[in-house]
């Protein structure tokens, strides 16, 4: 075996393949402060009266040369010690370099194995002399029972590779530290506690002051249950990962033939029990229900592990399931007990299984989820210009289109399609009632960029297609915003880009002479002149008209035409169509054309593709 289980390497001490870094090296012994300065003399010297001691009793010409080997080697030791002490070396390297003088000398000195073997036991258990050599710093020391510790709590085990060990020794110190806080912390409420019922049984306080001191322990309670929560939130994403690096476990062990399936169904639910026991002692931290809440990914997550060893679900289904949950217990806003009951209630986020989605959105998508999830609350503002806000929007529509795609190709991964679609459509007409009515917040029609973007996007169409239902006068009051507030500002803005551009079509043929300058006049005519489009039946593309079409400046014209208004004249077409439930494009673009493009609308059938 290799890595952890592999001890042969460390001189019996585990490192699990983890280099400690040591930011603060300590303070070297008299002996390695020496080594360190090159003053190796005076320690091979010690060395060799050392070494004269062992070798007494021989001739005086082999004593000598036994006595140069074996301080030579003391020195080498020495040297290594003090590397390790001052941080220009690991204590794993170090070992191995160790080990390498050992075998080296003894191979050059068979005669000496039992002199240099206890010279070395001697050098490396003498303190200040080797000792830092064999044990390493107190941070390798440090490292070496941590490891050891997260081997025996199974955050380490047989088979990982260096770099899972060393992710499995983090997660362990993680936990360590997340314990600690929510214990420091929910100590620190018992006493908050205890202060107010003292200060309010103290006949000898003011009433006034009793009420004040109160204000201030409930303050000073608040902000450690923030704290605690926080840690129990930290707490839980670290419980999730662990729980799957167990869970892979026994799914290897049950692969290998180590355990039947019904001892990894046992296991699955040990795992269960487990974590239960862990969250139980931090309930009155940070309160039942919350504890309750961010716990449901971890438990989800088992379950679905069961029913892959059970034949229920497939690997694929299992990992898209897992993915979303992973993602959901790593939200950064778990800590908000609020959001903490919507995520684990909601069915709606179990249909997203893109966690990209998920790993993007902040607080503002926080809001959405909230406000949206009731039909009656007021909803979350779509249509806001502020960079963040524009931000959470973005992910939420982008939830809601993977979720649309989810439920119409079946995905399996959706545990509950059909408690996830009726959730889907209280969120879609809450999108659409916050649209209609936050348009009277902004004149900026960039704040509808993300609203449009998912009004145009087919996976709205298909919504209604699966019967998705739209209130009649939130679709209505939408259709008013979008009109007024979007398209009557966009539509402008092309029919304008249009009428007013121009294409070069040839080099300066006048000019205006101004003092001893000549400036030229742009040879250009007008794009409308110059440039044509073409309805695809889906989109429109700019090209040169007949008679311009290897014309430089016409070509370039129509390039910036097309990366410019193309796009935005297809999301509009695209989006009317969707608000009526239809996916005929040409007849929408008809209806759009005289609008962007004037009374000079092309209406050549051959040109227009129609």
């Amino acid at each position: 075996m290799t890595g952890l289980f592999d001890t042969s390497d460390t001189g019996g001490n585990v490192s699990g393949g983890v280099s400690p870094q040591q930011a603060v090296a300590p303070a070297p012994s008299a002996i390695t402060s020496a080594v360190g300065s090159g003053a190796l003399n005076s320690v091979g010297n010690l060395f060799t009266a050392v070494a004269q001691g062992y070798a007494e009793g021989a001739k005086k010409a082999q004593a000598a040369k036994d006595a140069g080997v074996i301080s030579n080697y003391g020195q080498k030791l020495t040297a290594l010690d003090a590397a390790v002490a001052q941080g220009s070396m690991s204590h794993a390297e170090a070992q191995r370099r160790q080990r390498a003088l050992y075998n080296s000398a003894i191979a050059n000195n068979p005669h000496l194995t039992e002199k240099l073997t206890g010279f070395t036991k001697d050098v490396t258990t003498t303190e200040g002399l080797g000792d830092t050599l064999a044990k390493g710093t107190a941070v390798d020391q440090q490292i070496v029972t941590d490891t050891k510790q997260a081997t025996a709590e199974g955050f380490i085990t047989e088979g990982m590779t260096p770099e899972q060990q060393e992710n499995g020794l983090n997660l362990y110190k993680q936990r360590q530290q997340q314990i600690g806080e929510m214990k420091f912390y929910s100590q620190q409420l018992d006493i908050q506690k205890q202060k107010m019922s003292i200060q309010a049984q103290a006949e000898s306080i003011a009433a006034s002051r009793v009420q004040r001191a109160n204000a201030a322990a409930d303050l000073q309670i608040k902000k450690n249950q923030m704290y605690a929560r926080q840690a129990t939130a930290d707490f839980s994403a670290n419980v999730m990962q662990h729980t799957q690096t167990q869970l892979d476990k026994i799914q290897a062990d049950l692969s290998a033939g180590k355990i039947t399936n019904e001892q990894a169904m046992v296991q699955a639910n040990s795992l269960k029990d487990a974590i239960m026991a862990q969250t139980q002692k931090i309930r009155g931290a940070a309160g039942g229900s919350y504890v309750d809440d961010i716990s449901s990914p971890i438990f989800k997550s088992i379950d679905n592990r069961m029913e892959f060893l059970s034949g229920k679900i497939t690997e694929d289904t299992l990992k898209s399931r897992n993915n979303s949950l992973q993602a959901q217990a790593e939200l950064p806003y778990l800590s908000d007990p609020k959001m903490a009951s919507v995520i684990a209630s909601s069915k709606y986020l179990g249909g997203i299984t893109n966690p990209q989605i998920l790993g993007e959105a902040g607080g503002y998508m926080a809001e959405f989820l909230r406000k949206n999830m009731n039909p009656n609350a007021t909803p979350a503002n779509p249509v806001s210009t502020d960079p963040d806000e524009k931000s959470g929007t973005k992910a939420y529509t982008g939830g809601l289109v993977d979720n649309i795609n989810n439920l119409k190709n079946k995905n399996p991964a959706i545990a509950d399609p059909k408690g996830t679609f009726e959730e889907l459509q209280v969120h879609v007409n809450q999108l659409m009632k916050g649209g209609a009515a936050f348009s009277g917040t902004t004149d900026d029609p960039k704040g509808y960029n993300n609203l449009v973007n998912f009004l145009a996007n087919p996976a709205f169409l298909d919504y209604q297609k699966m019967g998705g239902h739209i209130d009649a006068d939130n679709l209505n009051n939408m259709r008013n915003a979008i009109a007024s507030n979007y398209s009557d500002k966009l539509v402008p803005a092309i029919q304008n880009a249009w009428e007013q551009g121009k294409s070069v079509v040839g080099v300066p043929q006048t000019g205006t002479q101004i003092g001893a300058a000549f400036v030229p006049t742009p040879n250009t005519k007008p794009a409308e002149d110059t440039i044509r489009y073409v309805w695809t039946g889906k989109t429109i593309e700019f090209k040169p008209a007949k008679g311009f079409e290897n014309n430089a400046g016409v070509r370039a014209k129509a390039g910036e035409l097309q990366r410019q208004l193309a796009p935005l004249i297809n999301k509009n077409v695209m989006m009317r169509a969707h608000l009526d439930g239809s996916s005929d494009y040409s007849k929408y673009f008809k209806m759009s054309e005289p609008e962007m493009f004037g009374t000079k609308a092309q209406d050549t059938s051959s040109v227009n593709g129609r």
